[in-house]
């Protein structure tokens, strides 16, 4: 796992290489794209970060799992942003009964202070 700088002055935690990323994702032409704003406890970052990290990394390997990027404020590492994008809704359901997503639930979303799910398709 790597921190890497974007020029928006966002930070993401990158953990595969960068190539082809934006081909592979929207393969499809109805992707579920699901964006989540998340605010953790400052004293549990670092431990939401790494939970949140073996999450990420565990749904890249889905079938239905195109992208998942997260991204970290760099003026407040309380503020992160998931974006994650699926096949369809059939393959982010099945990310949801997940064991890797199932103990991510149970043990980082009690660290949070706030998270806001928003569902999204592409457009053309």
């Amino acid at each position: 796992m790597e921190m890497i700088e974007d020029n928006g002055g966002w930070r993401r935690l990158q953990f595969y290489p960068q190539a082809s990323l934006l081909s592979w994702a929207w393969r499809s032409p109805m992707n579920f794209v699901l964006i989540v704003n998340i605010r953790v406890t400052p004293e549990n970052v670092e431990a939401f970060l790494q939970k949140l990290a073996d999450n990420a990394r565990e749904a890249r390997k889905e079938p239905g799992c195109r992208q998942f990027e997260v991204l970290v404020d760099p003026k407040d590492r309380t503020k992160i942003v998931l974006f994650e994008v699926y096949e369809d809704e059939r393959a982010f359901e099945s990310h949801q009964q997940t064991p890797h997503f199932r103990k991510y639930l149970a043990e980082a979303v009690p660290l949070l202070a706030s998270r806001e799910r928003q569902v999204m398709t592409r457009a053309f």
